[in-house]
């Protein structure tokens, strides 16, 4: 059971019984691909420890990951998500309704709801469907939502005139820029909120009012590493290293993100005593295509979630407005499962673009230990 931590453990020269703060910086660093080239017996036990589940993910590297949460996820990653809503609602709890294309576990409670969306492309159509469920919550809603799902839907409601009775947004899954930022909150007349997550590891930090995204140091260490993987003071650059504290069916200590990030040495002027992060990278994109609609990178990448199999690694290279090339490292099933990934690329793209499959050794990563997913290359 847990053989590859426990192997890491005993290369590096540490008791797992008397493993304290110091010890735990001496540990190298890991990747998703320490979990993805080893069976996942080797890193999780599932046998005893009732209720855990599979999940999976591509995130933003490209790179299909499966993995398990322990039962316990669920209550408290709900208590940092209702802080969370709390905060965006000026320290009112308002029900929520969370755009996203599947459900996640630990978000919501019972009087918030779930708005399924499948990309841009479907927002449009359903946006009386959202009116219909927002007038429910006269007292006001916080509507949550990747970033870039927000932009476009900022774009309609500017377009349509749309009125709901929203207190805030919240954005997740992507970093959004400033331009984006002020044009949703202009649009939508409310202030929008940053959550920083991710599948694996959950809910990571969250932004106050002073748009400062405070780490939630009760679920995760955070660390900020160099390009030799030695820790860095506060204040400096470098990639971000994540330990958390509620998976015990899986851990993951000082697992690198792939983010870029800095952790503030000041104090943040909200009063709250929780660390802040800035971080660098994931910011929301669109993929214009030439019959005028468009597509969301995140939602392309949602396309390969459930062939990790299939595909261990991959990079969308548009050529032109209907033209992508898609380099991947296959995976043992991939010549099985390919018609299908196809299939799923073009219900996310669109029926009519040329998708050409590139089969490599190997994409080239970052120092920050991403490749990048999508590259518009005309």
């Amino acid at each position: 059971r847990l053989n590859f931590w426990r192997t890491t453990f005993a290369d590096s020269g540490i008791e797992q019984e008397t493993l304290d703060h110091t010890s735990l910086l001496n540990l190298p660093v890991a990747t998703k691909q320490d979990f993805v080239d080893h069976p996942v017996t080797e890193y999780a036990y599932r046998g005893g420890v009732r209720g855990s589940w599979f999940d999976h993910t591509s995130g933003s590297t490209g790179r299909p990951f499966r993995f398990l949460h322990d039962r316990h996820y669920k209550l408290r990653s709900l208590a940092i998500c209702d802080r969370m809503f709390r905060t965006a609602g000026g320290g009112v709890r308002f029900p929520v309704i969370s755009m996203r294309a599947r459900w996640r576990p630990g978000v919501l409670h019972q009087n918030d709801y779930y708005f399924y969306v499948r990309g841009f492309n479907s927002l449009q159509q359903r946006l009386p469907a959202l009116e219909q469920l927002a007038s429910r919550y006269p007292q006001g809603i916080i509507l949550q939502a990747f970033s870039s799902i927000l932009v476009e839907f900022a774009r309609i409601v500017e377009q349509q005139g749309t009125s709901l009775p929203l207190r805030a947004v919240l954005a997740t899954g992507e970093s959004i820029s400033d331009d984006q930022r002020k044009r949703i909150e202009n649009i939508l007349g409310v202030k929008l909120f940053m959550g920083y997550t991710t599948r694996e590891l959950g809910w990571l930090g969250f932004e106050c009012e002073n748009r400062r995204l405070h780490i939630n140091e009760e679920w995760a260490y955070v660390e900020i590493i160099n390009e030799r993987g030695e820790r860095v003071p506060d204040g400096m650059e470098g990639s971000v290293v994540i330990t958390t504290f509620d998976n015990r069916v899986m851990p993951f200590i000082r697992y690198r993100t792939g983010d870029i990030g800095t952790i503030s040495r000041e104090r943040c002027p909200c009063g709250r005593t929780l660390k802040t992060i800035r971080i660098i990278g994931r910011t929301a994109h669109r993929i214009e295509l030439g019959n005028g609609t468009s597509a969301s990178l995140l939602e392309v990448a949602g396309a390969f979630d459930r062939f990790f199999n299939a595909i261990r690694h991959f990079q969308i290279i548009q050529k032109g407005p209907s033209d992508f090339i898609v380099r991947v490292v296959a995976g043992p099933t991939f010549p099985l499962e390919k018609n299908y990934v196809h299939k799923a690329l073009l219900r996310v793209l669109h029926q009519d673009v040329s998708i050409t499959w590139d089969v490599v050794d190997v994409i080239p990563e970052t120092i920050g230990g991403k490749a990048a997913y999508f590259v518009r290359d005309y």
